[in-house]
């Protein structure tokens, strides 16, 4: 059954697509933080149709619940459940874009379920000074660097992060290709993850 649809009189709305699989603790932090913090609208697509904090945040109107399930995937063209979670986000991304429009919402980023979106003055305060011809912005990121093996809530006990740098990455690598040791680099990274994340205005031509 496809999300029923509401239509948002503001401007300069931001909505947030994610792919879960989470404890439903973090779901529930995850959703809260963001609504707190300015995000207007979370489109949540749960991999797990089953998953239990789909009845804790359902009831929320600032949160659109998506089940993965066999009906889902085979209205996006699935007759196979896709195996690759990165496939999985950008289908998932793709209908978060598409429901957005018809929500009326300006803006869109893909967050996961074990990261937070921040900005010092304000999500809604950020997003308001964006010049109207800009139709993408960057976010810079920030790794969580674990010390410990389990957490009780890792959004708020992780205390230290690593930056990705570009020069810093080449001199890196060259040393490692120096000392024989290249292959602990992917794509010519150390540090796995992301560069940036992305804000998409919907209204761009993608």
């Amino acid at each position: 059954m496809p999300p029923e649809i509401h239509q948002i009189q503001k401007n300069d709305t931001i909505a947030i697509v994610g792919t879960f699989r989470a404890s439903r603790s973090d779901t529930i932090r995850y959703v809260t933080y963001h609504i707190n913090t300015g995000i207007d609208h979370l489109f949540l697509f749960f991999d797990d149709p089953a998953d239990p904090a789909i009845d804790a945040v359902a009831t929320l109107k600032q949160v659109t619940c998506i089940r993965c399930d066999d009906q889902y995937w085979s209205t996006s063209g699935f007759t196979v459940l896709p195996s690759d979670l990165n496939q999985k986000q950008i289908i998932n991304a793709n209908v978060g874009l598409r429901l957005a429009r018809e929500m009326g919402i300006d803006w869109i980023t893909h967050i996961d379920s074990d990261e937070l979106l921040y900005a010092e003055e304000g999500i809604a305060t950020a997003f308001s000074r964006i010049a109207p011809r800009i139709d993408v912005i960057t976010f810079q990121v920030l790794e969580a660097v674990p010390e410990q093996l389990e957490y009780e809530c890792m959004f708020a006990e992780v205390r230290l992060f690593k930056r990705t740098h570009r020069r810093l990455n080449r001199i890196f690598f060259a040393l490692a290709k120096a000392f024989g040791c290249k292959s602990v680099f992917y794509n010519g990274e150390y540090f796995r993850g992301h560069h940036c994340k992305t804000a998409l205005r919907t209204g761009a031509s993608v």
